[in-house]
């Protein structure tokens, strides 16, 4: 599929099941094999939190901005 952004033409791919758009195919592939109508996998550690995840790196950004008690740089906050 085919859309303008930025007023430019972009290819899209559309997920099937849900809709959700992705500008790479391999991420519409990961979306639908591993998060598209499923329950996020991973859960926060934290006691008290109810932060949960479809990967792990989302999970592991989550802890370090709202868990750590060190100040993190900008660099570690935008992963």
């Amino acid at each position: 599929m085919r859309i303008e952004a930025f007023g430019e033409p972009m290819d899209v791919f559309p997920c099937p099941q849900c809709g959700k758009m992705y500008r790479h195919k391999r991420s519409l592939v990961r979306h639908v094999k591993l998060e598209c109508n499923q329950e996020p996998k991973f859960s926060c550690p934290e006691t008290g939190c109810d932060y949960r995840a479809h990967q792990k790196v989302s999970l592991r950004r989550h802890v370090l901005v709202k868990h750590s008690e060190e100040p993190l740089s900008p660099f570690v906050q935008n992963l």
